[in-house]
């Protein structure tokens, strides 16, 4: 073989290394461009509105929705896994997610939706057959006199009640703070001699089915998790809310520490967006309903409008009414984290002082706006 030979033959390999590596090369930077965003369907209105008006769309790098059942635990495990960016959660999701991991491997990237009060979205349903004499609620939550009065009568019952309710969800450490409210016992443990025993579902789908069969005499969950149970067990109806807590609650963006670190400059422009998008929803809130009912597997235009106007849509990250870091610890160690506090929390934002400059945010937030 004369050199000529050779030299074409080495050409023609290095031509087809080159090929070869564009495409790796190609292929990562599509992979890099990919900024997912997991969420669940129900509920999450901000993320609904934000993708069909496109407030992603001029980034300078693609962001997809990855959406996920259960509860905002497997939106935070879809980022754990690598199959999602950042996730959008509640705060007792990432509370945990934190708590077992340490700050030094998680991180919140901003607060996007408050309230003063942890709002009725939490809601406890029961049947006409449960053995604990209750009164149904009626309109959209209870009053305090009312979840007074249930409490009581769960007190004075001489047995057990169990309670379904969304492994991993904010509702489930809810209901043990409401629980705690009123001094009533309870346990995940089965046989337990407390008053309440609770048992965990991986969705509200599921909860909802052992309720229609009898198989637990109560479930607790935030819409649409409450509405389809009315809807489809027979007999059902809302006895209560978590609204007497008068505890500030966040829906929470957050990721990895490695993901951010990679990804600061993205993590910060899809924030802003984020804020953009909440406040062309508190300016739109109408067409923003009509939005998240075709995106969103809530339907009813009322409990959308009700939710939208009850929780302050803003981005920061801070301690609500004085108070959320609290609660968050308090989250905390009611899942056996018994070293985090609220300066953890204080301290888990990277981003903190430019998202509060953003617009100043209030401190006292009306309860409802309707």
């Amino acid at each position: 073989m004369d050199s000529k030979q050779i030299g074409a033959i080495a050409a023609v390999a290095i031509i087809a290394v080159a090929a070869i590596a564009g495409v790796l090369i190609l292929n990562n930077n599509q992979n890099e461009d990919e900024f997912k965003v997991a969420y669940l369907e129900k509920g999450y209105y901000t993320f609904h509105v934000a993708f069909d008006k496109g407030f992603y769309d001029d980034l300078g790098f693609k962001v997809k929705p990855v959406i996920v059942g259960g509860s905002g635990q497997d939106a935070i495990n879809a980022v754990l896994a690598g199959d999602a960016t950042v996730a959008a959660t509640g705060d007792a999701p990432y509370v945990n997610t934190l708590a077992s991991n340490g700050p030094d491997k998680f991180v919140g990237l901003c607060m996007y939706d408050e309230t003063t009060k942890a709002s009725a979205g939490h809601k406890w349903v029961t049947t006409s057959k449960c053995p604990v004499k209750l009164t149904p609620i009626e309109g959209k939550s209870a009053t305090d006199a009312e979840n007074d009065a249930a409490a009581e009568a769960i007190k004075a019952y001489d047995g057990t009640l169990t309670v379904g309710l969304v492994s991993g969800s904010t509702t489930l450490t809810t209901f043990m703070k409401w629980c705690m409210h009123y001094g009533i016992g309870y346990s995940e443990e089965s046989g337990t001699k407390e008053k309440i025993q609770i048992k965990k579902f991986p969705t509200g789908g599921e909860a909802i089915t052992a309720l229609g069969k009898g198989a637990i005499d109560m479930l607790g969950g935030s819409n649409p998790i409450p509405t389809n149970a009315v809807d489809k067990v027979s007999g059902a109806f809302i006895w209560g809310d978590c609204k007497v807590l008068g505890e500030p609650t966040a829906l929470v963006l957050c990721t990895t520490k490695a993901k951010y670190d990679a990804n600061v400059e993205r993590m910060e422009k899809f924030v802003e967006a984020t804020y953009k998008a909440n406040k062309w929803i508190s300016e739109n809130i109408d067409e923003a309903v009509k939005i998240c009912q075709t995106k969103s597997s809530v339907k009813d235009a009322a409990t959308i409008k009700d939710a939208l106007l009850n929780s302050p849509i803003e981005v920061c990250w801070k301690n609500i009414n004085g108070a959320l870091f609290d609660a968050w610890a308090l989250t905390a160690k009611l899942n056996g984290f018994e070293n985090i506090t609220s300066e953890t929390f204080k301290n888990s934002c990277p981003i903190a002082d430019k998202i509060n400059a953003y617009e100043k945010i209030r401190d006292e937030i009306p309860e409802t706006k309707l």
